[in-house]
C-alpha cells in the first residue's frame, strides 16, 4: 500500500497533465444558470469545465476560469440527493467569485435590498437563493 503522500503527488501530477473537460452534462445547464446568478450586471466573462478524479467516480474539481486564464477551482461530490449537489456547486463558485477583477470583494449574488449575498439553500431535487 503506497502512502497517503505519495498518492497525492502522483494525483497532482496526473491531474496537471490531463485535459479540463467540460461540465458533465447532467449539471451543465444547472451549472451554466448558476454561474449566471453571479455575474449579471458585471462584465465579467467564465467558463466552467471539470476534471474528474482517477479514484472516485462522483468526485472531481469544478474549474472557473475567466478570459484571461484566471481561475479557481474546487471539489465537488455528485450526490445522490440533486439539491446538494447544486448547493454544492453554487458554495462553491460563490465562495471564489469575489477574487476576479470585475467582481472583487462584491456579495454574490446579490440580495435585494441587503448587502449580504444570498444563500443557497437545497429542496429535494432542487436548489435556491435565499436570504441569510
Amino acid at each position: 500500500m503506497k502512502p497517503l503522500e505519495e498518492i497525492f503527488k502522483e494525483s497532482v501530477y496526473k491531474s496537471g497533465r490531463r485535459a479540463l473537460q467540460p461540465m458533465p452534462a447532467s449539471l451543465a445547464a444547472d451549472a451554466d444558470a448558476i454561474l449566471g446568478d453571479f455575474v449579471v450586471g458585471t462584465t465579467l466573462r467564465l467558463r466552467l469545465g471539470f476534471l474528474a478524479d482517477e479514484f472516485y467516480e462522483d468526485t472531481g474539481v469544478v474549474w472557473v476560469v475567466d478570459d484571461t486564464g484566471y481561475g479557481f477551482g474546487f471539489s465537488l461530490h455528485v450526490s445522490v440527493r440533486r439539491g446538494d449537489t447544486l448547493t454544492a456547486l453554487a458554495n462553491g463558485i460563490q465562495e471564489y467569485i469575489s477574487e476576479f477583477a470585475d467582481t472583487w470583494g462584491a456579495a454574490l449574488p446579490p440580495c435585494p435590498g441587503h448587502s449580504h449575498p444570498m444563500s443557497s439553500v437545497a429542496q429535494g431535487d432542487t436548489a435556491w437563493w435565499v436570504c441569510p
